[in-house]
């Protein structure tokens, strides 16, 4: 089986990366299974480097947005 860990957060705050190795050590204790972390940080995605999540941003842009669906 192949199994990918993605680390999902690319703000400078996100702790997922801290805990992506080790759930990589647990799962190759799993028999037949090759792991492999992928981090999103290591691809150009400049729409998710907001410092904060955009929940809880009150960027007036951002409350704006679904009104326009």
């Amino acid at each position: 089986m192949k199994l990918q860990i993605i680390i999902g957060s690319t703000r400078p705050q996100r702790v997922s990366h801290l805990l992506a190795p080790w759930a990589a050590n647990e799962a190759k204790n799993l028999e037949d299974t090759e792991v492999e972390i992928v981090d999103l940080l290591d691809y150009d995605l400049p729409f998710l480097d907001e410092p904060i999540s955009p929940q809880y941003n009150l960027n007036e842009n951002l409350t704006q947005l679904p009104k326009s669906f």
